[in-house]
């Protein structure tokens, strides 16, 4: 039988070694014994030499990927079991203790860390604030903390001698953040300040969402710089995102960690996620692939779903809307909290008619009809907190379903009345963390299943279908942050996810298996100044993914950040990094017929991008943030449906490259009652392909200038907010042909809420007018929004 090429070169230097020790045999007598094997170990070190570089250049190319699942194992498992900071060593008796409080209301601070170097020895203070580090050889320390959410204070130096007891307390500040400095764990996968990371993020919060009652996602986050939310009309509407001028599949979503683009078209439906059960939105502006890897080029949108830590015993709330067009949604919620177990759980059902009036090219009044939509969704979410305060761990399980059924009106020129589209959803998430070997070591393990199957059914073409998907996801994905230092923080893990469809529509099933490993640095460094230097932290990162069907890739990146002052706080951030999005299942293997079919061969789509940011945060006015960022995005690769021959096919082919400005500014002149917030976002999205007609032409439905302004006005039991929404000219042809553009539209809203409240339990109502000055307007061609329409959201809730 013949050897395989392992074979052979284990056999090959079997015989050589061999023959090796039989030339030793017959060298030259009058050599000596020392230099007959100084020879010998001579020609065997440069044989060895020549094999072992042979031998890495298969291992490279052959082992590590036909073996990466192995690999990323025993790498995660020698930096989780081998590279960890000792705890402790052999001392002369020293013992240093203290406390560490609130500088104003000086109550205990749990959790903080206090770093004594050199030697890197660690505590962690008690929930009455106190640490002790014992057995301390004698000699001169530099002790620091760490706590997210305070200033810490400057490093005190300390001599301790043999046997000597020594009490060193610090009283930290807690930085007064909005969410503009909130904190976020999407931008570093870890708790981190918005200041003190360097990418672009923004921060969606749960009293912005109560305030707007928005019926679905896409309504929250129209607003946001860098969005262009691509709404095919009415509530019922098919809604995708765009950051940066990409893609709806250059966008990931996320839900608690938890990966929603599907492997079919590689989009989410923004329009089919409810914000019940939703703590916050975190959105990463900018390539994010050396995290998260596949189809984060434009960015990352991390849905969070609510944790319950309220005080012992149950809360729950109600909500009624009703509005325009026969709309209404009726939803539920408790939370309840016993000990260390606490959840949540609720259900929504929406229901809207949904058909609207347009004015059509001739200017005659005409009604989009088949608009309508049923929806329910239900979330349920638990979390048992179990251990002692060093080794605590924390078990989330949560579940979420949604199911709706709605028309599928087609487009004003080519109506359909009877067409349907049925979408369920369903998500199953859960996840361990706590300390391992150490507090010094935070392991979290997460596991998710997601279940995606959709409907649609046209019976009005030429030729009636009824098509049938099934999406079905399941991820296992390990992540570990070690403390190595007070400046230096490692984040690395590994993970799997498989994706699989099924559908009538294809011949025959289709899977995916995918394998990553990932590794990010902070190095960060703090500084007492209160008007010098302040901060400063670069952070690198690198992810390794390997698919069954597209291949390996590996993604870089590199980010830094430069804090100036405190009260008067500068910030410069800088990203650069490489990108790529996966071709989804319907490019690569769509069944052929006699217009279209897939292509197997298609190469991801390749991006890189990069980002300087300046960020103020200045007491002027009790409060002005200011954000200015630029950023620059080449993508080549890019998959695009051509004709080839008689039929259609994606083919890679595209280039573009996306640079632009997005700008911030947002005041608080009257101390909470009056706030001003306003973005501006300047978008270049050339055309860079070969095709003469499309070269340096703006991309289709990326408008040039998007504009947003929101004017707040608060009393103690009333909130007048105005938001207004400016989207400009997009182009609806790769040649940018003007009388088929879109023309500029704008969008007004208005609401009013009064809130009051008792001891056990309190009450809201909100009048909202969306578009109240009825702009008719498309953001899609042939796909026309609804004109004015009314909304009254009633809130009870129970504590």
């Amino acid at each position: 039988m013949k050897p395989e090429s392992g074979d052979r070169l284990g056999l090959h230097f079997q015989v050589t070694f061999a023959g090796r020790l039989e030339y030793e045999k017959t060298l030259p007598t009058q050599f000596s014994r020392k230099r007959r094997l100084g020879f010998f170990v001579g020609r065997l070190s440069a044989f060895i030499s020549l094999k072992l570089n042979h031998t890495k250049r298969l291992f490279l190319n052959n082992f590590c990927i036909n073996n990466y699942k192995q690999i990323s194992v025993i790498v995660f498992l020698f930096f989780t079991v081998l590279v960890k900071p000792s705890t402790a060593y052999s001392g002369d008796g020293a013992q240093l203790s203290g406390r560490v409080v609130d500088r104003i209301s000086e109550d205990p601070i749990e959790n903080t860390l206090i770093y004594l170097e050199p030697g890197f020895r660690y505590a962690k203070t008690n929930a009455q604030g106190k640490y002790e580090i014992s057995d301390l050889q004698p000699g001169i320390y530099q002790i620091s903390t760490k706590h997210v959410g305070y200033i810490s204070d400057q490093k005190q130096q300390v001599e301790i001698k043999p046997g000597e007891k020594i009490d060193v307390n610090f009283y930290l500040t807690e930085r007064y953040y909005s969410t503009s400095d909130a904190i976020v764990v999407t931008a570093t996968r870890g708790k981190s300040l918005i200041s003190e990371v360097p990418a672009s993020v923004d921060v969606v919060g749960l009293e912005t969402i109560e305030l707007v009652a928005p019926q679905n996602m896409a309504e929250v986050l129209d607003n946001i710089q860098g969005v262009f939310i691509k709404d095919y009309g009415g509530i019922g509407g098919i809604k995708s995102i765009s950051l940066r001028g990409s893609s709806a599949e250059q966008v990931l979503v996320l839900m608690d960690g938890q990966r929603l683009n599907n492997a079919q078209n590689g989009q989410v439906d923004f329009g089919t996620l409810s914000t019940e059960g939703i703590e916050k939105i975190e959105i990463i502006r900018g390539g994010s692939s050396a995290l998260y890897g596949a189809d984060a080029v434009g960015g990352v949108v991390n849905i969070i779903t609510k944790k319950d830590h309220q005080a012992t015993g149950m809360t729950g709330s109600i909500n009624y809307m009703r509005g325009s067009f026969n709309s209404q949604s009726m939803a539920a919620s408790a939370n309840f909290h016993y000990g260390q177990i606490n959840g949540s759980a609720g259900y929504k059902h929406l229901s809207s008619d949904g058909n609207f009036t347009y004015i059509n090219e001739d200017r005659v009044e005409e009604e989009k009809e088949n608009n309508n939509i049923t929806s329910d969704d239900v979330f349920a979410r638990m979390n048992w907190i179990f251990g002692d305060s060093i080794a605590q761990k924390d078990l989330d399980l949560s579940y979420k379903y949604y199911t709706s059924e709605r028309g599928s009106p087609g487009t004003t020129d080519l109506p359909y009345y009877t067409a349907r589209l049925w979408n369920t959803n369903q998500q199953f998430n859960t996840s361990l963390s706590g300390k391992v070997f150490n507090f010094m070591n935070d392991l979290k393990i997460q596991g998710y299943i997601h279940y995606l199957k959709t409907r649609y059914k046209n019976d009005e073409l030429l030729v009636p279908i009824d098509s049938k998907y099934k999406n079905h996801t399941y991820g296992l994905e390990g992540q570990m942050q070690t403390v190595f230092s007070s400046t230096n923080l490692l984040t690395y893990g590994t993970g799997y996810r498989y994706d699989f469809l099924e559908s009538s529509e294809f011949p025959s099933d289709h899977e995916r298996h995918t394998y990553y490993i990932f590794v990010q640095d902070e190095l960060s460094f703090s500084f007492a100044s209160s008007t010098g230097l302040t901060y400063i932290s670069l952070v690198p990162a690198l992810r390794f993914d390997s698919s069954s069907d597209f291949g390996n890739h590996l993604s870089p990146k590199i980010g830094g950040v430069v804090n100036v002052g405190r009260e008067w706080q500068t910030s410069v951030k800088i990203n650069a990094g490489l990108n790529y999005r996966a071709p989804n299942f319907n490019e690569l293997y769509w069944p052929e017929d006699p217009w279209a079919k897939g292509n197997p061969s298609l190469n991801p789509e390749h991006g890189f991008d990069w980002d300087i940011g300046l960020r103020l945060r200045y007491p002027v006015l009790t409060g002005l943030a200011f954000d200015l960022s630029y950023f620059d995005v080449h993508m080549k690769d890019l998959i695009l449906w051509q004709s080839v021959g008689q039929i259609w096919m994606p083919l890679n082919v595209d280039k573009a490259r996306n640079q632009g400005l997005e700008i911030n500014l947002s005041l608080n002149p009257l101390m909470e009652v009056l706030i001003f917030s306003g973005n501006y976002t300047y978008l270049d999205a050339k055309n860079l392909s070969d095709d003469r007609n499309a070269y340096d032409k703006q991309l289709v439905y990326r408008p040039k200038h998007t504009a947003n302004a929101t004017i707040g006005l608060s009393w103690p039991v009333f909130t007048i907010q105005y938001r207004y929404h400016f989207v400009g000219r997009r182009h609806t042809k790769a040649a940018n042909i003007y009388k088929l553009s879109l023309d500029p539209y704008r969008v007004s809203d208005i609401v009013i809420s009064y809130h009051s409240g008792y001891e056990i339990w309190g009450w809201k109502i909100s009048f909202q007018v969306k578009n109240f000055l009825d702009e008719q307007y498309e953001i899609i061609k042939y796909q026309p929004n609804p004109g004015r329409e009314y909304r009254v959201n009633l809130h009870l809730s129970i504590n």
